[in-house]
């Protein structure tokens, strides 16, 4: 009986939800270092006030301006892709590594996502010195108390989601110590829909062993 349970539960386990790493850049290049099998990720875009420094991407604080704007961040693309029958993709964590220094209460800084379109600046939160702004969907922030209500569900094959960054400030004069962000990545849960025949042979083989039981 143990046995017949043992490799039940195998075949059910088998197609249980999996956290994996969906995009990762180190900033070696624009390119996305890791992706997930099957799907894509775009190179990262510096918008007009960034750059690709040497493992990281960086700019001079005098070219944040002070609206955060579109321009002014940086951002990629990545696209579902390789997931199987049934696979959807839910989004669990999306984080940068920043370096630089905090000036005053008018520092901000932005990290969103939007799902099919563009990311706006719909939030800003000030940071302090050097930290990992870390966004997790439908929770809280780890590093900076930073809340996103909307949990990001039922992602497919040819979905594309945005993840963007951006800082602004009002320091005047503009200070001369330099920005930079590192390790870009999104986290996320692959969640199978558990195939008929499996959800079937579970039941319909616990019902076998009590029935046993029963007229034993």
């Amino acid at each position: 009986m143990k046995k017949v349970l043992l490799s039940l539960s195998a075949t059910f386990i088998a197609t249980s939800a999996h956290a994996v790493t969906l995009a990762y850049y180190d900033f070696s290049t624009a390119a996305v270092t890791t992706v997930l099998s099957g799907s894509s990720s775009s190179d990262l875009n510096f918008g007009s006030q960034w750059s690709l420094g040497t493992g990281n991407g960086v700019s001079d604080t005098t070219l944040i301006g002070t609206n955060g704007n579109v321009a002014q961040a940086v951002f990629f693309n990545f696209t579902v892709g390789g997931l199987g029958a049934g696979e959807t993709i839910t989004i669990d964590r999306f984080a940068i590594d920043f370096t630089g220094q905090y000036y005053n209460t008018g520092s901000r800084y932005s990290l969103t996502h939007a799902v099919g379109g563009n990311a706006a600046r719909v939030d800003e939160f000030p940071f302090t010195s050097n930290q990992t702004f870390d966004k997790v969907p439908g929770g809280g922030s780890i590093a900076a108390g930073d809340v996103d209500p909307d949990a990001i569900t039922g992602l497919v094959n040819g979905d594309v989601i945005q993840i963007r960054f951006g800082l602004r400030d009002t320091v005047t004069p503009d200070p001369v110590e330099p920005y930079s962000v590192d390790n870009f990545i999104l986290e996320g849960t692959i969640v199978p829909i558990p195939e008929p025949t499996t959800s079937t042979m579970l039941l319909g083989g616990i019902g076998f062993l009590f029935s046993r039981r029963r007229r034993s």
